[in-house]
């Protein structure tokens, strides 16, 4: 896969082609839904969410040739007041994600651009997969309240 494919492989994420749109989904989460932890699920909506951001900064940070975080820090239980600023990053992480890809240039420190796109790929797939799982807890906290 070439930077131009994937960087449309974010844009369909982004754009909700496929699956929800981001921006759209988390925008309608209230924060008290989003710290609730379902019953059967293992974790809430908000730790989801922190997980998933924890995850593109890593990759980010390696498209950025800067120092990862620690793999023991994650799986965190945020305070709900973090939730729209962990919504707002989840997006934010997409969108650079997206240009580093389809930019004029392909910019990136580290080894290879095989090795920079195959960091993207694994971005996209773990931010699409989180989307669903987010978007599951969503319709069950809907559907128990009605």
């Amino acid at each position: 896969m070439d930077p131009k494919s994937i960087a449309e492989v974010f844009q369909q994420i982004i754009d909700g082609d496929d699956i929800p749109a981001p921006a759209g989904m988390l925008k309608t989460i209230k924060t008290e839904s989003a710290a609730k932890r379902l019953s059967g699920f293992p974790y809430s909506i908000l730790e989801n969410l922190w997980h998933a951001v924890f995850w593109q900064t890593i990759w980010l940070n390696r498209l950025e040739g800067k120092k990862a975080l620690s793999f023991i820090a994650d799986w965190q239980s945020p305070d709900p007041s973090e939730f729209p600023v962990l919504r707002t990053q989840f997006i934010a992480n997409l969108e650079k994600a997206r240009k580093t890809a389809g930019g004029k240039h392909f910019k990136h420190k580290m080894d290879s651009d095989e090795k920079a796109v195959k960091t993207l790929v694994a971005m996209a797939i773990h931010d699409s997969y989180h989307i669903g799982q987010i978007n599951l807890m969503k319709r069950v906290i809907r559907k128990s309240k009605g």
